[in-house]
């Protein structure tokens, strides 16, 4: 038993926003919730970058976790600013998971697997001597 997932694809992704405007991101939501134009009072300073309200971003020492620019944002990455990013591998992988796959990622930033070691007939269990706490 599994399970098929949609791709969503967002009008974002083929269409670009009027000029002077840009998309609004909500932050339970895949896709933009509308589009912004002109100036905004409200904006976030995070590493040296500007975002506007709604504008989405990840702070440089926390990649895993996505925000979104609000009033009263004072630099706290939490909720109702951020939350840490979803990864779909328990619903998307549950013939790795089942099958006592290994995720892999490609290096310490990673919030997801990159991809799967499964184990193989072929393999052999090795036991690891472990040394006694007790002599």
């Amino acid at each position: 038993m599994g399970f098929t997932c949609a791709v969503v694809d967002c009008p974002e992704w083929l269409q670009q926003s009027k000029p002077g405007c840009y998309f609004k991101h909500e932050l339970d939501k895949c896709c933009t919730v509308g589009e912004v134009c002109g100036q905004s009072n409200v904006t976030c300073k995070v590493d040296g970058k500007t975002y506007r309200v709604g504008e989405q971003f990840s702070p440089s020492n926390n990649k895993c976790t996505r925000c979104i620019c609000q009033n009263e944002f004072a630099g706290k990455y939490e909720a109702p600013f951020c939350k840490k990013r979803s990864c779909i591998e328990e619903i998307d992988r549950q013939k790795e998971i089942n099958n006592f796959c290994a995720p892999t990622y490609t290096s310490n930033n990673d919030c997801c697997p990159f991809s799967w070691i499964c184990p193989e007939t072929k393999d052999a269990i090795v036991v690891a001597k472990t040394p006694s706490k007790h002599p």
